[in-house]
């Protein structure tokens, strides 16, 4: 059933697309989530704004545009990944840029710069005995 749904949804943003004489382009995960100025997961989403890691706010619709329209050059992204793939990529240069700047990922999320769902998505649920 969801399968259907999403051929109908398709189908209809390709006939819309013509009809409006637009392009339909396939992005993939997290570009809600990621800073456009760095590329990593610092700041937050809340509603219609994106609040930075440092202090700034943008539109969130904004901040998110420019991140697609980055990655159309990143070449270590591709537009069909899984998300957890997309994820650790993120991942890894938020830490990468931490350290540039002497922090790291759990500094990050200590000064509230790094939303701590990051740094757990991905690894394995302990169980509890």
């Amino acid at each position: 059933m969801a399968r259907k749904k999403v051929v109908q949804t398709t189908e209809y943003l390709d006939e819309i697309s013509i009809r409006k004489g637009a392009k339909v382009t396939l992005i993939n995960a997290c570009s809600s989530q990621v800073d456009h100025r760095n590329g990593t997961l610092l700041g937050k989403r809340i509603a219609e704004r994106f609040f930075t890691f440092d202090g700034e706010v943008w539109q969130a619709d904004k901040n998110a545009a420019i991140v697609i329209k980055n990655r159309a050059s990143d070449f270590q992204i591709t537009r069909f990944m899984k998300k957890e793939q997309v994820h650790k990529i993120l991942l890894e240069r938020t830490a990468s840029f931490l350290a540039d700047h002497g922090h790291s990922l759990e500094s990050a999320v200590s000064m509230g710069w790094l939303d701590e769902k990051h740094i757990k998505q991905g690894k394995p649920l302990r169980r509890r005995r």
